[in-house]
């Protein structure tokens, strides 16, 4: 996993604060083979390896593992049994109810990877994905900029189309491709098709569908200023019919 790699101080934080494991609070971490071997000599693969604790005497060694959906980390939650005589292997899987739905920016600024397993897991939850955007623009463009793309990579799609709605309506800086794309050029027709494809994606964002009429309206319409109030009307609108009144 990129975050856990370029992050690792992220897997033993996870044990201690989210799941109670009794690690010291700032301990040394460094990055470990990811390829073990058993008897006789088979190569074991994972995902991440990390060694917590002072180099020649680490206490623990974490072994990380990304599944691709919740019923399977479930199921790596059981006891695994081991070669040694009444020793068990407890996996400890990190399932969305565990992740803290993190909703103050500065606590996404103060730990941003910490903010990023957050908006992952729930970033549906409009509050958590506006702490996140919020949160990661005080950390300035390098560092903004490299947090919301693992967001990106890493969300879900409908997670992804939100913090895009949120980047590209709020003046929180424009990471995503899309605002680069669109609200770098100076140009008004640059502007105008960005507007159209706002109001599209805060809508999608929404679960609010345009009907054929109304789609064909917004793609017609050329006026900076029209398009501006129809894609601040979008963001409370309960119905379609209320962004053209």
């Amino acid at each position: 996993m990129r975050l856990i790699k370029e992050q690792p101080k992220l897997a033993p934080q996870i044990l201690r604060e989210v799941m109670g494991v009794d690690l010291p609070p700032d301990p040394p971490v460094r990055l470990a083979p990811e390829v073990l071997n058993d008897r006789p000599s088979a190569d074991l693969i994972t995902d991440n390896m990390i060694l917590v604790g002072p180099e020649g005497a680490p206490v623990r060694a974490v072994i990380v593992e990304v599944q691709s959906d919740e019923k399977t980390a479930t199921w790596y939650a059981e006891p695994l049994p081991t070669a040694l005589d009444d020793c068990l292997y407890r996996p400890k899987p990190l399932l969305p109810s565990l992740v803290p739905a993190v909703r103050d920016p500065a606590t996404v600024t103060a730990d941003p990877a910490m903010g990023i397993l957050s908006v992952i897991y729930h970033g549906q939850d409009q509050a958590v994905a506006e702490a996140f955007a919020v949160g990661i623009a005080d950390l300035g463009p390098e560092q903004g900029d490299a947090y919301y793309e693992y967001a990106n990579v890493l969300s879900p799609h409908r997670v992804r189309d939100i913090l895009e709605v949120i980047v590209t309506t709020t003046g929180a800086p424009r990471y995503s491709a899309f605002a680069k794309r669109h609200y770098a050029e100076g140009e008004a027709e640059g502007e105008v098709k960005g507007e159209r494809h706002t109001i599209r994606m805060v809508l999608k964002a929404r679960g609010l569908a345009l009907t054929e009429d109304q789609a064909e309206q917004i793609e017609a319409c050329d006026n900076l200023d029209i398009l501006k109030k129809w894609s601040e009307a979008a963001l409370t609108a309960e119905v379609t019919d209320e962004i053209f009144r």
